[in-house]
């Protein structure tokens, strides 16, 4: 696992909603895995850009909802340029959120996304 997953799930309790389950993965591949045993769908994507080589975290998103077949609300974090990734944002309806980016912050935007099932543009 790496330094950034570790980092990421050590300060998943201050991301966790009432009432949510957190399931968290290093790919695309390991989430659905996960997600397989469980009895319901994930309310919300949360997603990293930049994951292991070849893959962005695009790719996941589309793979996960594939998978489940559901077009689940998604929220993509990058340190990228967001003009960069407009037509990938646009294509997912995923809404982009700049690294770094405050707890609350990223709390408003899964908690619009499992309420409204979309999310508002970041």
């Amino acid at each position: 696992m790496n330094a950034l997953l570790k980092t990421t799930i050590r300060r998943a309790p201050y991301l966790i909603l009432s009432g949510t389950l957190l399931v968290a993965a290093a790919t695309a591949g390991e989430a659905v895995a996960s997600l397989q045993g469980h009895l319901r769908q994930p309310s919300a994507l949360l997603v990293d850009y930049r994951l292991l080589p070849p893959h962005t975290g695009a790719d996941a998103i589309r793979v996960l909802r594939a998978a489940l077949g559901a077009d689940i609300p998604a929220v993509l974090v990058s340190g990228e340029c967001a003009s960069t990734l407009q037509a990938s944002l646009r294509e997912l309806g995923a809404t982009m959120l700049p690294k770094p980016v405050h707890a609350d912050v990223l709390r408003q935007h899964l908690a619009d996304a499992v309420l409204s099932g979309r999310c508002r543009p970041g």
